[in-house]
C-alpha cells in the first residue's frame, strides 16, 4: 500500500478482523456522512487491527464495507493491465464491448446504446482494464471472452453493491431530509428554470418543502426531459441533496402524472349562420357579427406532450455506480430524450 499510495489524492487504510462490524454501519456508511470517532470505536469493539496512511480515511470505506450483508447484490469482472501498460492508451474492440452488453441480458452498464459509446473502460492511469457489470457471475466470464482487448494480465470477480440504489433513502421526516444524502421524493412540479453552462433546474413542491431538481451539463438529453415537464406534473426524483447550492442532483425521475394542456384550433363557428364568430374581447369570449349568437371559448385540442408517464435515467457514463439501472428494475425508458429547445 505504501508503494503505490499517492499522497496527494488519497488517504487509504486497511482493517482486518475476525469479527464483523455491527451492520447498521453498513446501511450508515452508504446513507450519511460517518463520524470517524463512531468507526474508531467500532474498530476497538471487535478488536480489529488497522492500518492508515494519509489521514487514514479509507478505514471508513473499510468497516462499512466489512458489515455488509447483502440485500441487493451484484458483480464486478475486473480485469488488469501489465503493470508495462499503465499509464498508457487502452487499446479495445468497442464493437464487442456492444456485443457484450447485447447477447448478455443480465450485464449492464457497459455499453450505452443512445451515444454508441463504451462505459466500462476507465479514463484514468489505473491498473484496470474494464470493469464488466452484471448480475450472474457466470454471464460476466462469457462477456470476458467476447470483449476483444490488449493482452490482460490477470481478472477477478467482486461482490459488490452498484446498481442497487442501496444510497436512496425512502422513509424520512422533513427534518432528516439533509444534505449529503441521497432520497426518493415526491413532488408536483412547480417550475423550469435554465441557466449558462447548459444546467437544467426544476423546483417541486413536497412535504419537506420547495426542492430544487439539478440536472448538470454531464447528464446530457437527461436535461431535456426537466424541459418537457410543466407546472402541474407529479414526479418522483432520485438523487442526492447538495448543501451548497441547496439543490438536488437527479439521477432518475419517475414520471407519474402529467397535466393537460391545451392549444387553440381555431374561432367557433356560429350554430345559427355557421359563419366563423370573432373576439368579443379580452376575456368576453366569442360573438358572430352576424346575428349576434355568443360562444364562450374557441376550439381547442389537447397538446400533444413528448413526455409520456414512466421511468427516465441519464446516459451510462453519466450514471452513478450505485444507482440502479432501469435494466435492473424492469423498467424501460418509455421514449428517447429529443431536444425540443430549439423548435
Amino acid at each position: 500500500m505504501e508503494e503505490y499510495h499517492d499522497p496527494v489524492d488519497s488517504d487509504p487504510g486497511i482493517v482486518i478482523s475476525r469479527v464483523r462490524p455491527d451492520p447498521s454501519f453498513y446501511r450508515r456508511g452508504v446513507t450519511r456522512v460517518m463520524k470517524r470517532s463512531d468507526i474508531e470505536a467500532e474498530i476497538e469493539c471487535i478488536g480489529a487491527a488497522k492500518i492508515e496512511l494519509g489521514c487514514g480515511r479509507g478505514i471508513i470505506g473499510c468497516v462499512c464495507g466489512m458489515a455488509w450483508v447483502p440485500e441487493d447484490h451484484t458483480y464486478e469482472l475486473l480485469s488488469y493491465r501489465p503493470r508495462s501498460r499503465w499509464g498508457t492508451e487502452r487499446i479495445f474492440d468497442p464493437s464487442t464491448v456492444a456485443r457484450a452488453e447485447h447477447e448478455i441480458p443480465t450485464s449492464f452498464n457497459s455499453w450505452d446504446d443512445r451515444l454508441a459509446q463504451c462505459a466500462m473502460v476507465p479514463g484514468t492511469p489505473c491498473p484496470v482494464m474494464y470493469g464488466f457489470r452484471g448480475d450472474v457471475p457466470e454471464d460476466l466470464i462469457r462477456g470476458h471472452d467476447i470483449i476483444k482487448t490488449e493482452p490482460q494480465s490477470r481478472w477477478v470477480i467482486f461482490e459488490s453493491n452498484q446498481g442497487t440504489d442501496d444510497h436512496i433513502i425512502r422513509d424520512f421526516t422533513p427534518e432528516e431530509f439533509i444534505p449529503n444524502s441521497s432520497y426518493l421524493i415526491r413532488g408536483t412540479v412547480v417550475s423550469e428554470q435554465r441557466i449558462r453552462g447548459g444546467h437544467t433546474f426544476l423546483s417541486i413542491d413536497t412535504e419537506c418543502g420547495r426542492v430544487v431538481c439539478a440536472a448538470y451539463e454531464p447528464s446530457g438529453p437527461f436535461r431535456y426531459l426537466l424541459d418537457w415537464l410543466d407546472p402541474g406534473d407529479t414526479v418522483e426524483v432520485m438523487g442526492e441533496l447538495r448543501d451548497s447550492p441547496r439543490t438536488l442532483n437527479l439521477e432518475k425521475v419517475h414520471v407519474i402524472s402529467l397535466v393537460d394542456e391545451w392549444e387553440k384550433v381555431s374561432n367557433p363557428v356560429c350554430p345559427n349562420c355557421g359563419t366563423t364568430m370573432s373576439s368579443a374581447g379580452r376575456g368576453k369570449g366569442y360573438r358572430c357579427r352576424k346575428c349576434g349568437a355568443q360562444a364562450a371559448q374557441a376550439v381547442m385540442k389537447k397538446k400533444v406532450r413528448p413526455v409520456v408517464l414512466g421511468w427516465y435515467e441519464p446516459p451510462t457514463e453519466a450514471r452513478r455506480h450505485l444507482s440502479k439501472p432501469l435494466k435492473r428494475m424492469g423498467e424501460v425508458q418509455p421514449v428517447e430524450f429529443v431536444d425540443c429547445r430549439n423548435h
